[in-house]
């Protein structure tokens, strides 16, 4: 999580700190030659990456940013990572982590020592017949799913990135996906934790004695914790507007809730961990609670007139038992025509339209017929473009519309202007009023002058859409700026929404922090930066 103070401006897109698109002449020659040759003398040879090869490979992930590291330390185990905080402890260096790198918002890029954990942080081991899962932050999440294939459980986070996403990154930044809504996301499933704090401390939650561990080794955050949860107790209407927040979808800042959720130290750390993108400390392991597969699976594709129709009719579908209603406009599905398989008459859908991809998942045949049934019903109630078809038996059909919405960031790319860059943003407002909102972002993107597109996860409120921009134009620069302050008045003051859904704060929408929270809330959130890194060692470019 980027967590800025109120006076820094480092990554507000402000012209004067545009860059050239190439690595800096300082690293000409890889990494420092005091700096490699101290930590290769700690930790070996092998885990430490200093070529300019090797820093500007590091220096991008999936988001626009770049930003390049001093050295990469390639780390072999949570004692490696210990005394490389150590070494950065006493010689004034910053660490950050990174795992597959397929942050959307920079939370894997660091410009000092960068901790690449997903090489030797790789494992699990399945417990209790597949209800629990012990796993290592480097494995792919859809190499857990594979492991737990055999006894019909699945993870609940589900991002579509699953197929390069590690477990470690998913909990760091609460990724959660299609499905798991608010209820089973990391913060809700993970039921233990090992963690490496700033300090060398390594703690277990599962531990039954991991108070008494907390209080003797960290007596400062063992206490800091329990002060901050009674003020808050004490606060009724704060409290209850921090429940409300995190109502919904909400990924940009600290878990507040954590302190109204549990009452000992060692259950809030855990679950301030979560979505703690790194600035708190390094997760080493999670156990995570599983989920039933519910293999069985029915999928249809719905197009209605208008993106709020859609997205109104969204609840209805999940309270008849749908997994999954996932929102596109039609010029998502113009775009989409590119891809094999895609129905043609696609091209005839207005560009106004609104699609709702609706996926019945079951373990019995019977409860999937039952769903297919109630689905049907309520579709013929719907001023839809064609009569809703639900398909079990054409599972390629099924794969082509999840490809479609899987696939929307690389597809609405290919359509982006020459030169530009693509920001993605997803925020998160009340469903009941999620049509609204996209309407709204709609319209500030014709204001703007942006290309028009926008989908989600319509059953959670949940928004995503991509802006494009060419940083490489003042002009442009200075338009994106008016329209991010627009876009988070019209999400915070308008909706009472979140500004980050699922991605992680980043650093896009850290400057914004403060605009959604409050300077209450905010200041709540620096004192557990402080409790847990109080030398402010982990990702200070976003502290």
């Amino acid at each position: 999580m980027c967590l800025f103070s109120p006076n820094t401006d480092a990554l507000i897109p402000l012209r004067s700190r545009a860059t050239p698109d190439r690595a800096p002449d300082r690293l000409a020659g890889g990494t420092p030659a005091a700096l490699r040759d101290d930590l290769i003398s700690l930790l070996g040879s092998a885990a430490v990456l200093s070529r300019v090869t090797d820093l500007v490979k590091y220096a991008t992930d999936a988001s626009p940013y770049r930003l390049f590291p001093q050295v990469v330390v390639a780390a072999e185990s949570p004692e490696q990572i210990a005394k490389t905080l150590q070494y950065a402890r006493q010689n004034h260096h910053s660490v950050t982590f990174r795992a597959s790198g397929s942050s959307l918002n920079g939370q894997s890029q660091g410009d000092d020592i960068l901790i690449d954990v997903r090489k030797c942080f790789v494992g699990l081991e399945v417990l209790e017949n597949g209800l629990y899962a012990k796993i290592k932050p480097g494995t792919i999440v859809n190499a857990v799913n594979r492991a737990l294939l055999p006894y019909n459980r699945v993870l609940g986070p589900d991002p579509a990135s699953s197929g390069i996403a590690t477990v470690g990154g998913v909990v760091a930044n609460n990724a959660s996906g299609m499905t798991a809504g608010t209820k089973l996301n990391s913060y809700h499933t993970v039921v233990a934790m090992k963690v490496l704090l700033p300090s060398g401390t390594i703690l277990d939650t599962a531990d039954s004695e991991v108070d008494a561990r907390l209080l003797d080794a960290e007596r400062e955050l063992h206490d800091g914790l329990l002060e901050i949860r009674d003020e808050m107790l004490r606060d009724e209407s704060f409290a209850t507007w921090i429940r409300k927040k995190f109502a919904i979808k909400n990924t940009n800042g600290y878990r507040l809730d954590a302190f109204l959720d549990h009452t000992t130290p060692g259950a809030i750390l855990q679950r301030l961990m979560v979505g703690s993108e790194g600035t708190l400390g390094f997760i080493a392991e999670v156990t995570f609670e599983t989920l039933p597969l519910r293999p069985l699976r029915s999928t249809g594709l719905l197009i209605f007139s208008s993106l709020h129709d859609a997205a109104a009719a969204a609840p209805h579908f999940i309270e008849i038992g749908a997994m999954a209603a996932e929102l596109m406009d039609g010029r998502c599905l113009h775009l989409a025509i590119s891809i094999p398989g895609v129905p043609k008459h696609w091209q005839a859908v207005s560009e106004d339209a609104g699609a709702l991809l609706v996926e019945f998942r079951a373990s019995e045949p019977e409860e999937l017929s039952r769903m297919e049934e109630e689905g049907q019903k309520l579709s013929s109630s719907l001023a839809l473009h064609e009569p809703a078809t639900f398909s079990r038996d054409h599972p390629q059909v099924a794969a082509i519309l999840w490809k479609v919405r899987e696939g929307l960031y690389p597809i609405v790319a290919a359509g982006r202007a020459q030169g530009t860059c693509l920001m993605i943003e997803d925020v998160c407002v009340p469903q009941s009023r999620v049509g609204d909102a996209a309407n709204d972002i709609i319209e500030l993107q014709r204001k703007f002058k942006y290309m028009v597109n926008i989908a989600g996860h319509a059953s959670a409120g949940n928004l995503h859409f991509l802006v494009g921009v060419n940083f490489g134009t003042p002009s442009e620069v200075d338009k994106y700026a008016a329209f991010m302050e627009e876009m988070t008045t019209l999400i915070v003051s308008k909706y009472d929404g979140s500004l980050k859904a699922e991605h992680g704060t980043g650093r896009n929408i850290a400057p914004f922090l403060e605009k959604e929270w409050g300077p209450k809330a905010t200041a709540l959130m620096w004192r557990i930066k402080k409790l847990f890194d109080p030398r402010g060692l982990l990702a200070p470019a976003c502290c």
